[in-house]
Order: structure tokens, then sequence, then C-alpha cells
């Protein structure tokens, strides 16, 4: 049976192994040594940061409809190997949901699965919708869900 994600458990376990496998060993222990040394607080201001400034060297260009932007975003994220998004409207909220998979996953103390990439992200998706004409000053991005490669984020105005 699908959980919250849609995805049934043995496909959470092959996205969850691709996302580790995807990382090579030296960048795991670099990762984890850099963002360990850090406390919440500067963690999370410092991975949104990572986020935002890998935004801004991946302009997406017009975009318009989702499909398009979507499109563009995947482009974007295959550059940098760090698997691809499903972006799809919550009317009911209003929202637009950002369902990220093949995220890259580096294990810390305190989070073997690697959902602090999770913040780097929102810094990512946070910067390129920012950036959008419809976008507005009171538009926020949040995580609201994360497991080992798989990210759900909700962006809402308002």
């Amino acid at each position: 049976m699908a959980g919250e994600t849609g995805l049934s458990p043995g496909e959470l376990q092959a996205l969850a192994y691709l996302s580790r496998r995807n990382v090579p060993p030296v960048w795991r222990d670099f990762t984890a040594a850099l963002v360990e040394r850090l406390d919440a607080v500067e963690r999370g201001d410092m991975l949104r940061g990572v986020g935002r400034a890998m935004a801004e060297t991946r302009i997406l260009g017009e975009a318009a409809t989702l499909g398009e932007l979507e499109a563009r975003m995947n482009e974007a994220l295959a550059s940098l190997d760090w698997g691809f998004v499903g972006i799809s409207l919550l009317p009911e909220v209003p929202a637009l949901r950002l369902t990220h998979s093949g995220a890259p996953a580096i294990a810390l103390p305190g989070d073997p699965h690697g959902r602090w990439f999770g913040l780097v992200l929102e810094g990512l998706y946070r910067q390129w919708l920012a950036a959008l004409p419809a976008a507005g000053p009171e538009a926020r991005l949040v995580v609201t869900h994360a497991e080992e490669g798989r990210v759900i984020l909700e962006y809402r105005r308002g």
C-alpha cells in the first residue's frame, strides 16, 4: 500500500538506495563533516543559502505553464544530478506542491536518512519561485515531508 508520498514501500526503498548511491563517498564525508559542525540555526541558514546560490547559477527563464516550469526545473536539476521534481496544484489550499525525488542522501549523526538536504531544496525552489512574475513578497515555501531521497514542499501565497 502506498504511503503519504504515494509510493509503495518497495518504491521508497529503491529511491532511497539510488539517492545514497548517487553521492560519491568523498562528497558524503566532506558534506557530513561540514554540516555537522554547525548548530541548527546556522545549518538551516547555510543550507538554504546554498540552495539560493545554486538557483542563481541556473536561471530557469520564462515558463507560461506549470508544465513548462516543471520542465525547466528538471533541466536545471539534471545538470546538478539532483533528481527531479513534479509540480501539482492543490486547489483546496490553494498552493503548489513540489514533489522532489532522487535528492542526494547523505547521512549525518541524528539524521541517518539525509533529510537535511530538504533545506537546500527549500532555498533552491524558493529562489526560483520568487523570480516568477506571479510571485509576491507574501509567498511562502515550506517543506511538508522529507524522507530519504524524497522531499515534498508547498508554495503558498499569503
